[in-house]
């Protein structure tokens, strides 16, 4: 009799899969998970500025006062942008990917992974909006610059809504400390305050290491040469909020996929929000609206709240949609800085 061999009954065999799903793709928003958060209400986003405009001075003894003045007072007011990313499932694969143990385990509830998914993608989508903008949302870009309008208010009518910008025509330089010393200051001028975190691309990052070259230390700590975090078990705890391990005057500098080219972002955190409307779940017949925590593929977070809704039934297939209601809100440009032009 022959021998059995593996090929003879590999047909026969069940296949096994690992528990975990593992993505491919970079979803990482770094700068959504940094900028501070806060829900919103009302027809449009709106606050109140103030400009100069009271005067001081001295006088003589029993002089008549002078005329008034005052600071003036200005609205300032954002529209609702609209965001979402919709997904569809069949009766079919509700039915057998619920059905398949041995298989990821994620996948048994094939709905809840599209909406993580899904939510996923939005948040990746936001990341990338809260930089160069759109028709829908205001970008740090244009609210940051040094001239036009932001928020209704006209930068050359009130000066101090201007932005800190240091650029170069748009021809890209190599980056210095003296750039980077020098917009701090022109923030510090026009503000009053330094900067809290600085945000660019991964490209730039590694332009400011390059400024570190000659005077790198390595630390030998416990026969390692490690920067990693361990956790209890020992593991190295990966580090998902894009600190670079570099700092500008003892402020952490992070690093963005989706950063605009050649930027590099000066960021007061007290003077700027990623703000949402709470979703209302009216009008659904047949579930109500669920919270999604809008986070990465691996479950970073990024601090945004969406809803996951049941749209509509198609034949045998179901189809949800994950949505936001947002805005970004620059309370304070002239706190914030942008360095332009940087060659990557």
């Amino acid at each position: 009799m022959a021998t059995q061999v593996l090929s003879d009954i590999t047909g026969a065999l069940s296949l096994f899969f690992l528990p975990e799903l593992q993505r491919q793709m970079n979803r990482h928003s770094v700068g959504l998970s940094l900028i501070p958060k806060r829900m919103g209400r009302g027809k449009t986003h709106n606050w109140d500025t103030q400009f100069s405009g009271a005067t001081a001075a001295s006088f003589s003894e029993g002089a008549d006062a002078g005329a008034a003045a005052q600071d003036v007072s200005v609205a300032a007011a954002l529209s609702w942008s609209q965001y979402r990313s919709i997904f569809g499932v069949s009766g079919l694969a509700k039915a057998t990917s619920a059905t398949s143990p041995g298989s990821a385990e994620e996948l048994l509830n094939i709905v809840a992974m599209h909406a993580k998914n899904s939510a996923a993608k939005l948040a990746s989508t936001l990341n990338s909006e809260i930089f160069s903008g759109s028709s829908n949302i205001v970008g740090m870009d244009t609210a940051f610059s040094a001239s036009g309008t932001y928020a209704g208010i006209s930068k050359a009518t009130y000066p101090e809504w201007a932005g800190n910008v240091s650029a170069n025509s748009g021809t890209p330089r190599a980056l210095t400390k003296t750039l980077m010393d020098t917009l701090d200051k022109n923030v510090y001028k026009a503000s009053g305050m330094s900067c809290d975190a600085l945000l660019t691309t991964p490209e730039v990052v590694v332009k400011y290491e390059s400024l570190f070259d000659s005077t790198v230390r390595h630390i030998v700590e416990n026969g390692e040469i490690s920067a990693q975090s361990r956790g209890m078990s020992g593991k190295i705890v990966r580090d998902r909020s894009g600190f670079s391990g570099y700092s500008y005057k003892g402020k952490p500098i992070f690093r963005d996929k989706d950063a605009t080219a050649g930027h590099m972002y000066f960021l007061s955190l007290d003077y700027i929000s990623f703000v949402t409307l709470p979703p209302s779940g009216l009008g659904q017949t047949a579930v109500a609206a669920m919270a999604a925590a809008l986070a990465d593929d691996e479950g970073a977070p990024s601090g945004v709240m969406g809803a996951v809704e049941y749209l509509a039934k198609l034949g045998d297939s179901d189809r949800f949609q994950v949505k936001v209601y947002p805005l970004l809100e620059v309370e304070r440009p002239n706190a914030q800085g942008l360095l332009d032009d940087i060659a990557e």
